[in-house]
């Protein structure tokens, strides 16, 4: 009995702090959408967002301010929200996956065929207007091609291990990033060398409402997906052997795993460039919290990520304002600051 009401009180715990992050999330979305360049009053925002749900008529007053709101920063929270889920869930997934906790969702080398891709793109497309359109299907196409290009080069002797996944994956990697580097050189000038480097480094001021569909689509669908699989990654974290014997097939785990995520990251990359360590560090902080089952891993994870980048996204726009930095600069300083601290801890106690 008491075992039972432990279980009980556990799981009213838990729905009550996840009620708590979902209403921090949209406190967040409503700060996110209030500040920058020009901040708009609380009022008005509630006013406009309500406006905009029910179709009623606004003041003339407030029209400059509906662009900048809802046609500008709602879709870049919502981004936000979603490609720091999408990130953070993949690098769950691939944490449980390698039974390696230094692992990310750019392990398999997606975001560095995304990276060439698009520095193919800016060669050949220049300046011009149709690149903000073009840039997205050549991420994506290029982090499915790498995806492909590790999958096949992995398998290859028959022997499709995790182990020989990853290191075919920083062997593609490193080859494309010299590629990516290589065309980046070959960039006629500098504001559009500038324009790819501001990509590579992570921006979500790209977001519109016709553009977000897509990786948020794809980012829901993969988090129900994977978390619907935790408990196969519970038992795939006894061990290879066990797993088997309890029958789970590893094969087919594996290969759904790499599939969805590199199409998950793929999706992500599309719409907001490279962003890292939110993948990284957003796994190890829920597992702290929240203990290292993995449908709670996953769905916790999902949520303080997208969190977590919308309150980076803020930052870089603010900060400095009017001028933006990117993203992904933000999300480095946080990250590099804990990857030092797990290798501190690793050293101090033996374990991370």
């Amino acid at each position: 009995m008491k075992i039972y009401n432990a279980k009980i009180n556990s799981r009213l715990i838990t729905s009550a702090i996840f009620v708590l992050i979902v209403i921090f999330a949209v406190i967040t979305v409503l700060i996110g959408v209030s500040c920058g360049s020009k901040n708009i009053n609380m009022a008005d925002c509630f006013h406009i967002i309500l406006s905009k749900i029910f179709n009623f008529d606004l003041d003339e007053s407030l029209s400059r301010d509906v662009t900048i709101l809802w046609n500008m920063r709602m879709p870049r929270m919502l981004l936000a929200l979603a490609a720091g889920g999408g990130l953070a869930l993949g690098g769950c997934a691939m944490q449980a996956l390698t039974q390696n906790v230094l692992a990310d969702p750019y392990v398999l080398g997606v975001s560095s065929g995304a990276s060439a891709m698009v520095s193919l793109s800016f060669l050949i497309f220049g300046g011009t207007a149709v690149i903000s359109y073009i840039t997205p299907v050549f991420a994506f196409t290029g982090a499915l091609l790498a995806m492909f290009l590790v999958y096949g080069i992995g398998m290859i002797s028959g022997n499709s291990s995790t182990n020989n996944l990853i290191l075919t994956g920083m062997a593609i990697s490193v080859i494309l990033n010299a590629a990516s580097n290589f065309i980046i050189t070959m960039l006629p000038n500098a504001f559009i060398m500038e324009s790819a480097a501001m990509w590579l480094w992570g921006s979500l001021s790209g977001a519109r409402w016709y553009n977000i569909g897509f990786p948020i689509f794809v980012s829901l669908i993969s988090l129900i997906a994977l978390s619907v699989a935790g408990d196969r990654f519970d038992l795939l974290s006894l061990g290879e052997e066990t797993a088997i014997t309890l029958g789970v097939s590893t094969k087919k785990i594996r290969r759904f795993t790499i599939i969805t995520v590199s199409l998950l990251i793929g999706a992500i990359i599309s719409a907001s460039g490279l962003i890292g360590f939110v993948g990284f560090i957003i796994p190890h902080t829920c597992r702290i919290i929240f203990g290292s089952k993995n449908r709670k891993l996953m769905i916790f994870s999902y949520i303080i990520g997208g969190i977590f980048l919308a309150w980076m996204d803020i930052l870089s726009r603010t900060l400095l304002a009017p001028k933006e930095i990117a993203v992904g600069i933000f999300s480095a300083f946080c990250g590099g600051p804990f990857f030092i601290y797990l290798l501190y801890r690793k050293n101090k106690t033996g374990r991370i």
